[in-house]
């Protein structure tokens, strides 16, 4: 896992597991900017709109290095050789616990500060495209929300100047 949990956030983790029908629990890892150079904050950003787009979603989701599984959940579903097939752990699992219809929860705080500084924005590009990728691969109508919400986003950002031009113009 690429986060560090305290003693109190792995059990709020699992917390909910006292209740038998749940099947998985999630929280999410948030970037605190280290370096607050532009790659750091471009990467905020990225994982502010993954965090929009997952909560956008009238689905559940599965954040990576914060989610815990029940046991009995990964035996009945054969996790382990259901994973064997997939390029990533998390967002993978989406379509299977949908369906078999798993109660999943969120844990609002296991919410994690990651204080990992990007070391370029080549590579804070990279991650998020990857990112979304997964989503493309295993939720396709939840990546094409993404892709609307970002279009949308930067479309406003992008045609304001075009408008203020224009508007120049006339």
């Amino acid at each position: 896992a690429d986060t560090c949990f305290t003693r109190e956030q792995l059990q709020a983790l699992l917390g909910p597991f006292t209740d038998p029908s749940y099947d998985c629990t999630y929280g999410f890892q948030w970037n605190i900017l280290k370096k607050k150079n532009f790659a750091d904050r471009l990467m905020s950003f990225m994982i502010g709109t993954e965090w929009l787009n997952l909560n956008l979603s009238i689905a559940k989701w599965i954040w990576g290095g914060a989610f815990a599984l029940r046991r009995t959940t990964y035996e009945r579903l054969d996790i382990h050789s259901y994973w064997s097939r997939r390029a990533v752990d998390d967002i993978s699992l989406v379509p299977l616990l949908k369906k078999h219809k798993a109660r999943i929860c969120f844990v609002p705080t296991v919410i994690n500060e990651q204080h990992q500084g990007v070391t370029s924005t080549k590579k804070a590009i990279l991650w998020f495209k990857r990112q979304y990728l997964y989503l493309k691969l295993y939720t396709y109508p939840v990546w094409l929300l993404g892709v609307i919400v970002f279009t949308f986003y930067f479309g406003r950002l992008w045609i304001l100047p075009l408008l203020i031009g224009g508007a120049a113009l006339f």
